[in-house]
C-alpha cells in the first residue's frame, strides 16, 4: 500500500526527480515520506511526516536514489519510522511495501547479534538482515543480488523492496513477493516504482516483476532472477496510457476528473467489442471459450467496490444465461470452506490487479484446479499474469483512492461478458438487444453528469445528517452498497447499504428525520414495491431521496422529498447510469466537509497487504 520510486542512471539527476515520482504515488500512502541518494560514497537521506504537497528536497544530484511514501502498519507515524531505513553501518538502504509477519522473531535474533534498531517498523529487520549477510560473507564477495536473495529467504509475509548499497553507486536490487514492482526502461537510465502511472512521464516501456523474482538494475541493464537464482526472461510491456491521463487536467481533484471521464472510459472499454447486430467479441476469452461454453457455475472473487461490481455481474449473468453465479469477498474466501460444482470457473476482479487478498485467492483456486479468469485494468499486473485468461478494462489510469470510472467500466465489462456467454451458449437473443443499447450509454451518461448541480444541492442537505441509508432491489442492490461505501470513504459520513425489502426486518427502527433514505427505484418492474417502501418511510416522517428514470418519476412525485431522474434506458443498463449519482454525492459531500478527496484518511489506492 506504500509508494516506491527509484532512479539508476549514468548521469547525475536531481533528487527532485525522485520526489516528483513520489508525488504521483502519494495516493498509495501519505502518512510520511523519505528519499535516499548515494553521494560521494555516502548514503544521504531525508524523511518527513505528513503529505508531500509542494515540498522540495535538499538532497544533491545523484546517479542512484530512491524514495518512499508510507502507509503505516508497524509503528506510529513518526520521522523515525519513515522510510528509507539504514543498517547500523549505513551501508545499505531499504524501502519496503508489505508486511513482514515474522518481524518480532527476526528483531530479537538480530538484537542478540548486536544490531541496534532505531524504529518500530518491520522494514528495519530487512536492512539489518542484509547487514548480517554482508558480515557473514565478506570473503565470498557476494553480489548485491545474492545478498538480497539470502536476506529475503528469511522473511515471512509480503514484500516489495528496493535496495541500494553505498559501495555500489550504479546498481540497485528489487525483490518481490506479494507487492507490486515495475521497472521503467529507457536509454541511459532505469526507473522503478510500485505503480506504472509514476513512470508515464519518463517512459511507456516497462517490465513487471512477478512474485518470487529479484531484479538487478544498472543504467544499461535489467536482469531478472528467481528466488532460486534461475535467470528469467522478462517481457517488456508498452503502457497504452497517455501521460496527460495521469494529471488532473484542470479539475480540482482526480476524483472529479475521473467521474467526468466516464463517458469516454465506457467508450474505451467497449471499443471494438460490440459488433453489428449486437454481437460481442472478447478476444481475451478466446483461449477458454470451449470451457466456458459448457460452464455451469461462476464465482466472482473481489474486494470493496469491485465486489459490488461482481454482484451486478452475477445478477446479469443469471438473467441472460443459464449459468449460476455468486460473489465472495476475497478476504473471506481465503479462510472459508467453499464447494465447487463440476464445470466451475473463478473470476477475479481487481482494478490494480495487485490486491493482496485477490492474489492469495488466485493461488488457492489454482491449487484446486479451477479455471481462473481475470477482470483488471492494469495490463501485465499480477492478477493478469496469474490467471488463465481474462478481460482488460482499458479505462485508463485511476488515481483517486475512491474508485469511480473503473467501477462503471467493471460493470459494463461484466455485462459484455454476460452477453458473450449467452451468445456462445446459444442463449443470445435477449443479449443482442442489450448489446445494441450499450452504444447509447456514453451519451446518456453525459446527460447524467451534466445534472451535477442537482446532486450538489442534495449533498448539501445530506452533510448535516447523522446517518444515511442506501436502498436498492435486484440489480440496484449493489448500488446501495456502493453508495454507502462511497459516502463513507470520501465524506466520512456514517452509512448503511441494504436491500430495500429488508427495511421492515430491523433497519426502519433506526431511521428518523436525521437518518434519511436514498432509494434506487427506476422503472424496472419493481416500481410499486419501491413506492410502498417509500410510503412506509414517509408515514414515519423519514426523508426519502428517490433516484429514478423518466418513466418512473410519476410514481414518486407525491411521496419523495427529492428526486434525481436519469434518462430512460433498458433496465439491465440502469445501474450503470445510476452509479455516477453516488459518486457525485460522495464527492460533493466531501468537498462541503473539507475532506481529503483523493486521499481519504487511513486509506490507500492499492491494498497490497492482508
Amino acid at each position: 500500500m506504500c509508494g516506491i520510486f527509484g532512479y539508476i542512471g549514468k548521469d547525475k539527476k536531481p533528487a527532485s526527480l525522485i520526489l516528483e515520482g513520489l508525488k504521483s504515488l502519494e495516493y498509495r500512502g501519505y502518512d510520511s515520506w523519505g528519499i535516499v541518494v548515494i553521494s560521494n560514497g555516502i548514503l544521504k537521506r531525508e524523511r518527513h511526516v505528513g503529505k508531500i504537497g509542494e515540498a522540495k528536497t535538499v538532497l544533491p544530484q545523484t546517479t542512484t536514489g530512491m524514495g518512499h511514501t508510507r502507509w503505516a502498519t508497524h509503528g506510529g507515524v513518526t520521522v523515525i519510522n519513515a522510510h528509507p531505513h539504514f543498517d547500523c553501518s549505513e551501508k545499505f538502504a531499504v524501502i519496503h511495501n508489505g508486511i513482514i509477519e515474522n518481524e518480532r522473531a527476526l528483531r530479537r535474533a538480530l538484537i542478540k547479534k548486536g544490531h541496534k534498531f532505531s524504529s518500530q517498523t518491520d522494514t528495519e529487520t530487512i536492512v539489518h538482515l542484509l547487514e548480517e549477510v554482508s558480515k557473514n560473507n565478506k570473503k565470498n564477495n557476494l553480489s548485491l543480488v545474492d545478498q538480497v536473495r539470502l536476506a529475503t529467504s528469511k522473511l515471512e509475509g509480503a514484500f516489495a523492496i528496493g535496495v541500494i548499497d553505498r559501495d555500489r553507486p550504479e546498481e540497485s536490487v528489487l525483490a518481490r513477493f506479494g507487492g507490486p514492482l515495475v521497472v521503467g526502461i529507457t536509454d541511459g537510465y532505469k526507473l522503478f516504482a510500485s505503480d506504472p502511472t509514476a513512470l508515464l512521464p519518463f517512459t511507456k516501456n516497462v517490465i513487471y516483476l512477478k512474485d518470487r523474482e529479484i531484479a538487478w538494475i544498472t543504467p544499461n541493464k535489467v536482469e531478472i532472477r528467481s528466488f532460486e537464482n534461475h535467470l528469467k526472461r522478462s517481457k517488456i510491456h508498452v503502457l497504452d496510457w497517455d501521460v496527460e491521463e495521469s494529471k488532473k487536467g484542470g479539475y480540482p481533484h482526480f476524483m472529479l476528473k475521473e467521474i467526468m471521464e466516464q463517458p469516454l472510459s465506457l467508450t474505451d472499454t467497449m471499443r471494438g467489442r460490440i459488433r453489428d447486430g449486437g454481437l460481442v467479441k472478447l478476444g481475451g476469452l478466446e483461449s477458454v471459450k470451449e470451457q466456458l461454453r459448457d460452464i455451469d457455475f461462476i464465482r466472482f472473487i473481489a474486494c470493496g467496490t469491485a465486489s459490488y461490481a461482481g454482484l451486478y455481474g452475477a445478477s446479469v449473468i443469471q438473467e441472460l444465461t443459464s449459468v449460476t453465479a455468486d460473489v465472495e469477498i476475497a478476504s473471506e474466501f481465503n479462510y472459508g470452506s467453499f464447494n465447487w460444482p463440476d464445470r466451475s470457473a473463478a473470476w477475479f476482479i481487481s482494478q490494480s490487479g495487485e490486491t493482496a487478498d485477490v492474489l492469495k485467492a488466485v493461488d488457492r483456486v489454482k491449487r484446486e484446479k479451477i479455471l481462473s479468469l481475470g477482470l483488471v485494468n492494469m495490463v501485465g499486473s499480477s492478477t493478469a499474469q496469474a490467471t488463465t485468461a481474462g478481460v482488460y478494462l482499458h479505462a485508463g489510469p485511476e488515481i483517486g483512492v475512491a474508485s469511480t470510472k473503473v467501477f462503471t467500466s467493471q460493470m459494463i465489462s461484466l455485462l459484455m461478458i454476460a452477453c458473450w456467454l449467452a451468445q456462445l451458449r446459444g442463449e443470445g437473443e435477449k443479449s443482442r438487444q442489450v448489446a445494441k443499447q450499450m452504444a447509447l450509454l456514453s451519451k446518456l451518461l453525459s446527460a447524467v453528469l451534466n445534472s451535477r448541480q442537482v446532486l450538489k444541492e442534495i449533498a448539501r442537505e445530506l452533510v448535516s445528517k447523522s446517518q444515511i441509508f442506501f436502498l436498492g432491489r435486484g440489480r440496484n442492490y449493489p448500488l446501495a452498497l456502493e453508495g454507502a461505501l462511497k459516502l463513507r470513504e470520501v465524506a466520512y459520513i456514517d452509512t448503511v447499504g441494504m436491500p430495500t425489502g429488508e427495511l421492515k426486518h430491523g433497519a426502519i427502527a433506526a431511521m428518523d428525520k436525521d437518518r434519511p433514505a436514498i432509494i434506487f427505484a427506476p422503472s424496472d418492474g419493481m416500481e410499486m414495491k419501491n413506492r410502498s417502501s417509500v410510503q412506509e418511510l414517509k408515514a414515519r416522517d423519514i426523508p426519502v431521496y428517490v433516484m429514478t428514470d423518466k418513466s418512473g418519476r410519476k410514481k414518486f412525485t407525491d411521496v419523495a422529498d427529492r428526486m434525481f431522474v436519469i434518462p430512460d434506458v433498458h433496465p439491465i443498463l440502469q445501474p450503470i447510469l445510476l452509479a455516477p449519482i453516488v459518486q457525485i454525492l460522495a464527492y460533493e459531500a466531501g468537498v462541503l466537509l473539507d475532506r481529503s478527496i483523493d486521499k481519504p484518511r487511513n486509506l490507500a489506492k492499492s491494498v497490497t497487504v492482508e
